[in-house]
Formats: structure tokens, sequence, C-alpha cells
């Protein structure tokens, strides 16, 4: 699975988008990658797009074993980050629902699920962004 992200610094935004199958491999990855990019910072919002994934890899130990890892290298401990969740079939909502309750009990996150990308970045206060087309950077 593709999981590719690309970090707009001048919109405090961290898009990430997922396409074939949901996997813990390809997200650590991906994590990994984005945490030691040079335009990071754990302020950032992030838009994690699940709307072109057909499979979900449910090892849900390891998810979470990811999730507590992102929590100490993404994410700010000063204030609340803002997770938007694109989801627009069952299949994707499913994995956006997997990955809001892996912040179950973390008062420190502020996450929804939306099935628009418009709404998305309307509520973000981003204008004129698309996530076609989305590179790796």
């Amino acid at each position: 699975m593709p999981v590719v992200f690309r970090i707009l610094p001048e919109h405090g935004l961290i898009r990430v988008r997922y396409s074939g199958t949901a996997g813990m491999d390809e997200t650590l990855r991906a994590m990994d990658a984005c945490a030691n990019h040079p335009d990071f910072r754990p302020h950032f919002r992030h838009l994690v797009d699940f709307r072109a994934i057909d499979a979900i890899d449910a090892d849900y130990p390891a998810f979470l074993a990811i999730q507590a890892r992102a929590i100490d290298q993404l994410l700010p401990q000063d204030i609340a980050p803002f997770v938007i969740y694109l989801a627009d079939s069952p299949l994707s909502q499913k994995a956006a629902r997997m990955a809001m309750r892996s912040w179950e009990g973390v008062t420190s996150i502020v996450a929804m699920i939306l099935e628009d990308e418009s709404a998305a970045f309307e509520l973000l206060g981003v204008t004129g962004q698309s996530l076609d087309p989305l590179g790796a950077g």
C-alpha cells in the first residue's frame, strides 16, 4: 500500500493519503519519514485520506503501538493537534474509526471524520487546495 504525505508549511498542514491495503509497515515508514522531514513541525494539523483504500491490515495491537509512537514522535505536548480523517465508503470509514478509537483516552487530540475534502479544507481554513495530485514530500 502506498502511503504518501506532503507537508504544507505555509498552511501548517500535513496531508497523508493511503491507497490499496492500509497496512502497519507502510504507516510506520511514512510516519518516520514525516517526522524526519525538514519541514515537519509537531504542531501542524493532519489531514489523513483513507478514501482510496481497498483493504485494511487489521493488526490492531500493531496499530495501537504505532499510534503510541505517533504520540511521542509527531504530536506536540503543549497544544491539542487537529486530525481530520477523510472517509467516504464503509471500508474507509472503518479505517477512520479504527484510527479514532486508537486516540481514546488521549485528551490532547482533536480528531474527526469527514467525507468531503472541500469541507475538510474549509474547516482547516485552507483555500485553493486539493489532494490531487498528492506527491510524496
